[in-house]
């Protein structure tokens, strides 16, 4: 998976669930994960950009909701 991008990707079976996914590009095997959960202006992307930066200081892997439904 590249490093240091903010990608959109969905299920393969439901492409209407969403999410967005951010590898820091020093995470390590066995590196934490922040979830990121968009409210009801489904700000997903904004939550992923907003994150990114301190998942980046903590070396975390970053995960942000986007649900359309």
């Amino acid at each position: 998976m590249p490093r240091g991008q903010i990608l959109t990707r969905a299920w393969d079976d439901d492409p209407a669930r969403q999410y967005f996914i951010r590898v820091p590009i020093a995470a390590r095997p066995g590196a934490p994960v922040f979830v990121g959960v968009h409210g009801i202006s489904r700000n997903g992307n904004e939550v992923a950009s907003m994150f990114s930066s301190h998942c980046d200081r903590v070396g975390a892997v970053l995960g942000a909701t986007y649900f359309l439904q």
